[in-house]
């Protein structure tokens, strides 16, 4: 039997929370009575299309809209969408294309081009808000129409697999889409510094160290911020990244040689990174990390608080080792300020180095928090002193 099109209030009510995806007969199916189906296979050809929804049609499966990888018709022929639509018994108003687009931040406006607000609006029986999409529009037209170039090394451990560093990337598109500066990211493998030397990062504009698990490659990352620090190249790190500047500056310039984290180094004689009190007895590595938002108080005269535009922020966390306090005293004395900080002042968050263009790291993620229209103020700060800096 197959379920009948007509919502029930309860189906509308069902269709408002987050939807579970899963994939069957080649379609994502939303929803516990399926609001969509995704076409996945032979698009081009809309008989086979429209013969691949009979077949799911026929097992019982009852579709509100179907999204197809078409490129959309002109609407004033729509032949293909009236034939997919009268086999699947699906309104001709519910049939849309979902060609692919030269940026994922197009689709909102390629759908609602097409109707589906409306369309989904109408089916679920929810109030119309009256919004328009102006403001998207106005962040893709400066996303895509940049006036500047930067060059920021991304200084990484999996930089082969690029979407470990996804959160990253979007947050430079954010930033982007609000300054009309385009990031070019250099993939540097923190391994190939290692081997050949910091003569990788010439010429980068800008340098993002972000974080990261295990000791391969930590030497590399360490170097990547001796170079910004001593080239005064804007700098920012991310978890692991501001650990590995703080090292980094102990050794040069605190002289603290042999200077390391406990996490690669459990003898070093200098533990300026050190695991968190609490973690000491954890045996259990499974979610036991310091995770989640945590209030930061950052220091009113300090560049950070002025990107954020505040000197109370929550950002999130996921680290189980700190910047010592046995080494706070000296290492601001030399010149690394620690800007932010967290519960009453007794953990490190956020570091500026005195005298330099850029160098800011934070040991919580910004990125992780960055949004189209509230982009990281952090990666903010990068890419306006790289470009400063040109």
């Amino acid at each position: 039997m197959i379920p009948s099109r007509d919502l029930s209030e309860r189906d509308a009510e069902l269709l408002k929370f987050p939807m579970r995806l899963s994939l069957v007969v080649g379609f994502l199916m939303l929803a516990a009575k399926l609001f969509a189906y995704w076409i996945t296979g032979s698009a081009a050809i809309l008989s086979d299309a429209a013969e691949s929804v009979v077949h799911v049609v026929a097992v019982g499966f009852a579709a509100y809209s179907l999204w197809l990888s078409l490129k959309p018709p002109d609407r004033s022929h729509l032949y293909g969408h009236d034939k997919i639509a009268f086999f699947s018994d699906v309104p001709v108003d519910g049939i849309i294309s979902a060609p692919d687009a030269s940026t994922i931040y197009d689709v909102p406006l390629l759908f609602d081009g097409q109707g589906l607000t409306e369309y989904v609006m109408k089916t679920l029986h929810l109030e119309p808000r009256q919004e328009d999409l102006k403001e998207w529009k106005e962040f893709l037209e400066r996303l895509k129409n940049p006036e500047k170039e930067v060059t920021i090394a991304l200084v990484g451990k999996y930089t082969h697999l690029k979407d470990s560093y996804i959160s990253h990337i979007e947050a430079f598109h954010h930033v982007s889409g609000a300054t009309r500066i385009k990031v070019n990211l250099r993939w540097v493998e923190s391994m190939d510094i290692e081997k050949k030397g910091a003569k990788l990062l010439e010429g980068a504009d800008g340098i993002l160290v972000p974080g990261g698990f295990g000791d391969r490659g930590i030497e590399g990352k360490i170097a990547a911020t001796r170079y910004a620090a001593d080239h005064d190249v804007p700098f920012q790190g991310v978890c692991l990244g501001f650990q590995l500047a703080t090292v980094g500056f102990a050794r040069e310039t605190l002289g603290l040689k042999g200077a390391n984290s406990s996490e690669f180094d459990p003898k070093t004689p200098y533990p300026v990174v050190d695991l968190l009190p609490e973690q000491h007895g954890v045996k259990d590595m499974g979610a036991t990390m310091r995770l989640g938002a945590h209030e930061i108080l950052l220091d009113e005269a300090s560049r950070t608080a002025k990107l954020y535009g505040s000197t109370r922020i929550y950002e999130r966390h996921r680290h189980r080792y700190e910047i010592n306090p046995d080494y706070i005293e000296k290492l601001e004395a030399a010149g690394l300020r620690y800007v932010g900080r967290s519960d009453r002042g007794r953990r490190m968050e956020v570091f500026e180095m005195k005298g330099h263009p850029y160098f800011v790291a934070s040991q919580f993620h910004p990125e992780l928090r960055s949004r189209p229209f509230r982009p990281s103020p952090i990666h903010l700060g990068l890419v306006k002193a790289a470009a400063g800096a040109k």
